[in-house]
């Protein structure tokens, strides 16, 4: 009878149930400990795009200022909302010769909703949303720059 058991056992392929309970448990511990990490690495990823997508719109405006400044062109623009001390709003949807010029610096590929905010001579600050009317920075999907401090000021 020995020899029967021993023979079965040399000839088994297969895995108990066991073994495969215990295999899957140590994926699903992995898996609970590496998804909430990913899922930050997403978010992180996100807002540091905006971030430079922001950086890019701001830097690209302060040229496009700077070049209308020089060429004394007129910043006059249909739609350019006034703002706290005499600065302007200019967005994306903004029709004129600035807001195109800075479209047209930005390139068709460049995806994305922008704001910048202006005096006349320097860009106050540059934003970029993934689409229109977002708010929520912490999501990642809109960026700001310069950065402010807590305290509203630029970082």
């Amino acid at each position: 009878m020995m020899s029967y058991l021993t023979k079965l056992r040399a000839q088994k392929k297969g895995f108990t149930l066991i073994e495969l309970i215990v295999v899957i448990a140590i994926i699903g511990v992995l898996m609970a400990i590496l998804v909430p990490s990913m899922i930050g690495w997403v978010n992180s990823s996100r807002r540091r795009t905006a971030e430079a997508n922001a950086k890019n719109v701001y830097t690209t405006a302060q040229a496009v200022l700077t070049e209308f400044v020089n060429e004394d062109k007129s910043l006059a623009l249909p739609g350019v909302l006034p703002m706290a001390a005499g600065d302007k709003t200019v967005t994306a949807e903004t029709e004129g010769d600035f807001a195109k010029a800075i479209k047209d610096m930005l390139g068709s590929n460049f995806k994305g909703y922008w704001q910048i905010t202006h005096d006349g001579y320097t860009v106050k600050e540059a934003k970029w949303f993934i689409k229109k009317g977002l708010t929520d920075v912490d999501k990642g999907e809109v960026g700001t720059y310069p950065k402010k401090d807590s305290a509203g000021a630029s970082a």
